[in-house]
């Protein structure tokens, strides 16, 4: 099939979007996996393989920054000197020219991200495509009627601008070379040498039923002139572009054609009687002819001008799409037609391309996880891509200056929605996008990617917005979920301790002003525990231990298990130290209640520092609620004690 212009710019714009989405899933985990102090990590290994699975099992890695790459099941190389590492470790988004791997020995393409740790680029993630599974990553083919790699050239157009471009395989793999020219010139020469034409042939096409009626006018009135004008008309019409005829719509007999019908007919005029035996119908290709029966029946009583497209038989030619023009007149009693037909065939061809395109382009779109949304600015009309019901259950109604939007957004993410949208509005930027909460007619939340675009005007003034919201629910969800696995403890689902600290820094940072309490905590007499009730209550007691940190503490404050027994807690807002030591014995209280209920009776011991009172940062913060701990296992078992000098 003929590759067209629609066709290369939609497959741009699409593959486009799925290298967007590519980035932006290598980019969320490059956030998850940035968590791990350590590379050679069976765990990290298992996401990475989990990951590469997920996507056309390509190959995924993780280097360091001396440019060690580790992979899951290969063994450690090193790409420190590919330029592609190079470049994505300075930060941004990168893809490699064609390569050979230096594990398999194929050309293959790479995608590369950075790994930030605390601001800092710490390693580069990067997944691996053959050509193969590239194909299937950005769904494209090249592949001829033939079953032959293409070689050749098309025109195309991006942005109403027109380029030519010239494409060949390039030797020893399925890869293309390809070379773009802009061809602006050469478009406006032709396409004014085509408008030209085409009102050219209308202005003769016009010029001969002018002349044509006013002869048949003039017949009406002076019979005399008959023979002088029929040889006026003759002449006329031999020399007129396109085929000319006149025949009786009762017998069907052609009474006059012109040397331009013969010509589309493939025949000569000798030829014309003994293969279509003067008849107009038997010019009209068999399906077609109860189509034009029905048409002319239908004329004839309204004496009207009228129009129709229909497949025309030629000797030298399978039969192709003409339209046809014609007039009915009444001639001394007898009705006679009067027409012209067109050759239309390229421009039929076109336009079936063009439906098919079309249907094509529908099909697509409803089977997408991508739906549009188009604001007008100068209109404030929202128009709303059908398929956003089929992914939504629900369709978007709602004005663009009011609150109606908030019906259809998780309510934490709908400011970030709307500032996005407002700071592309008034084109403080071209581009914003944001991950947010859409919901659905069940009244259950998709995670969606939501891209605003602006379009301008021919005074570069911004005319349209264009949003984007992709489908990401599951992708998000999984990223959510792994991220979870990084973070969290397995057991208790609290928080491990590298994340713990991460997050009791940020606490610290963020409301320097205000007094918060470290609690630091373990389980009296853990070992014996698990030795007289076995380790099975052991984590029965440890659940215990973080089901009664859940209940006591709010969502805000930090807690987390940062070791075989022992727990933290970071407390915003604890007021005091009175506060902090009521706390500490409801803490004490509770977890007693509990696991005497199941007959395990374990006991704790807390120690509790104050910030800033007791330390500025987390190292002297920790310590501090770390000795106040042993000053009250000095105590004896199932105590608590706040920080004091004078203990030491």
């Amino acid at each position: 099939m003929e590759i067209t212009a629609r066709d290369i710019q939609k497959k741009c714009i699409n593959v486009s979007f799925i290298l967007d989405d590519h980035f932006s899933d290598l980019e969320s985990l490059a956030t998850t996996i940035s968590r791990f102090d350590q590379y050679e990590n069976e765990e990290l290994m298992d996401i990475l393989a989990q990951f590469g699975n997920h996507h056309d099992n390509c190959r995924v890695s993780i280097a360091d920054p001396l440019g060690r790459t580790y992979e899951k099941d290969r063994e450690e190389v090193s790409i420190a000197d590919r330029d592609y590492f190079k470049s994505a470790l300075k930060g941004g988004r990168i893809i490699s020219d064609l390569i050979k791997s230096r594990v398999t020995g194929e050309y293959s393409i790479v995608f590369a991200v950075p790994v930030y740790r605390e601001g800092k680029a710490v390693g580069v993630l990067r997944t691996v495509y053959q050509n193969i599974q590239l194909n299937r990553l950005l769904h494209v083919s090249g592949m001829d009627n033939m079953g032959k790699t293409a070689v050749g050239n098309l025109a195309f157009e991006v942005d109403d601008f027109l380029y030519y471009c010239n494409y060949a395989p390039v030797p020893g793999g399925k890869w293309y070379l390809f070379n773009i020219s802009s061809a602006s010139k050469l478009g406006e020469y032709t396409s004014k040498s085509t408008v030209t034409g085409m009102l050219f042939m209308g202005k003769m096409v016009v010029l001969f039923l002018i002349i044509m009626g006013g002869i048949l006018c003039y017949l009406y009135f002076n019979n005399k002139q008959m023979r002088k004008l029929a040889n006026l008309l003759e002449n006329v019409s031999s020399h007129a572009p396109g085929g000319m005829f006149r025949y009786d719509p009762k017998s069907m007999q052609l009474s006059f054609i012109n040397n331009g019908l013969y010509q589309m007919l493939g025949c000569r005029e000798e030829d014309f009687k003994e293969n279509f035996h003067n008849n107009y119908l038997e010019l009209v290709y068999d399906q077609d002819r109860q189509m034009v029966l029905e048409n002319i029946e239908k004329m004839i009583p309204e004496r009207k001008s009228f129009k129709m497209r229909f497949r025309l038989n030629s000797l030298s030619s399978p039969a192709y799409w003409v339209q046809q023009v014609s007039n009915i007149f009444e001639e001394d009693g007898e009705l006679h037609v009067y027409g012209i037909l067109v050759d239309i065939a390229e421009y039929k061809a076109f336009e079936d391309e063009l439906s098919f395109n079309n249907q094509r382009y529908k099909i697509i779109v409803n089977q997408m996880e991508s739906c549009f949304v188009e604001y007008d600015v100068h209109d404030m009309r929202v128009l709303v891509m059908q398929n956003f019901e089929e992914i939504f259950g629900r369709m978007l109604k709602m004005e663009i200056e009011s609150e109606d939007g908030k019906e259809f957004v998780y309510e934490e993410d709908w400011n970030m929605i709307k500032d996005n949208f407002k700071k592309v509005l008034y084109g403080e930027k071209p581009y914003e996008e944001c991950e947010a909460r859409i919901k659905k007619g069940d009244e259950t939340y998709l995670w969606c990617l939501i891209r605003f675009y602006s379009m301008v005007d021919e005074n570069g003034a911004i005319s349209r917005l264009i949003c984007k919201i992709n489908n990401i629910d599951k992708r998000k969800r999984r990223s959510i979920e792994l991220e979870s696995k990084v973070q969290k403890d397995p057991m208790t689902g609290l928080y491990n301790k590298s994340v713990s600290k991460k997050l009791i820094e940020d606490h610290l940072e963020s409301a320097p002003d205000d007094i918060q309490g470290l609690f630091v905590l373990d389980i009296d007499n853990f070992k014996g525990i698990n030795d007289t009730y076995g380790h099975h209550n052991g984590d029965r007691v440890l659940n215990m231990m973080a089901q009664t940190l859940h209940n006591l503490f709010r969502k805000s404050d930090v807690v987390g298990r940062i070791g075989g027994d022992e727990f933290i807690v970071c407390m915003k807002d604890c007021y005091n130290e009175e506060y902090a030591m009521k706390k500490a014995g409801q803490l004490s209280h509770d977890f007693a209640e509990i696991t005497a209920e199941a007959n395990l009776a374990a006991t704790c011991s807390i120690g509790v520092a104050l910030y800033p009172k007791h330390g500025k940062d987390w190292d002297e913060l920790f310590e501090k609620a770390d000795i106040a701990l042993y000053q009250a296992k000095r105590c004896g078992k199932n105590q608590y004690a706040v920080y004091c000098e004078k203990g030491l």
